[in-house]
């Protein structure tokens, strides 16, 4: 990958390897639209290029941008496409006409890694109001803004298909701090399995109305006992 000085870039190698890997494990991008929001130079995206549809990324960065676009001829990757701006801008533009020009056999994930403050409330809008979006991967070095975009992905309105939390994890990539990495899969609740039915609670009353205080407890008889 070509990484330019203004371009943010994982600067630990191995454990990044790793925490691509699990993305990409969770993203499932096959015969996808992969959209990768903050990407950067694209390396996230451009690993998931070849096992999907088309990427498309948003990047602040003019220059990151040009790095993802140089990234992805110097890896032969014809399948993605980059814009400069803002997410919270470019994002609402671009998505309708993105979703549609893939056909309406293909799925829709993203998987996004913004900057500590999370995510502009405009793109957590965008992805949750768009149906054809299946799943997102959330790449965090913030847990606490991204409990707060969560929040948002997630909560139940009416009428609506809200994003469930599936599973979770820390990766490592500060070692002898107290920061780490998260990587997090939300699925849409509507194509979730309903939750185990918990098991009904029985009566714990013996006779005479006292509480049994375990399984092999003996109820004493009236006016024995403590």
């Amino acid at each position: 990958f070509e990484i330019g000085p203004l371009s943010f870039f994982q600067t630990n190698a191995r454990t990044c390897q790793l925490l691509y890997e699990r993305a990409l494990d969770w993203l499932r991008p096959e015969n996808s639209l992969v959209l990768d929001i903050c990407c950067g130079v694209g390396t996230i995206g451009l690993c998931a290029a070849r096992r999907c549809r088309k990427v498309v990324g948003l990047e602040l960065v003019p220059e990151a941008c040009d790095s993802a676009r140089r990234n992805a001829e110097l890896n032969g990757i014809k399948n993605a496409i980059y814009h400069a701006g803002r997410a919270e801008d470019v994002l609402p533009k671009i998505l309708d006409e993105e979703v549609a020009s893939v056909g309406a056999d293909c799925e829709v994930c993203a998987v996004v890694d913004p900057p500590r403050p999370g995510l502009h409330k405009d793109v957590l809008m965008a992805l949750r109001d768009c149906r054809r979006l299946r799943r997102v991967v959330y790449i965090s070095c913030n847990p606490e803004s991204l409990a707060e975009d969560v929040v948002k992905l997630t909560t139940v309105r009416t009428g609506d298909d809200p994003f469930v939390p599936v599973r979770a994890v820390a990766v490592d990539m500060f070692p002898h701090t107290i920061h780490v990495e998260m990587v997090l899969l939300l699925e849409r609740a509507s194509l979730l399995p309903p939750p185990p039915q918990l098991p009904e609670a029985h009566s714990n009353q013996g006779a005479g109305g006292r509480k049994h205080e375990g399984p092999d407890a003996a109820v004493a008889p009236p006016g024995e006992g403590p």
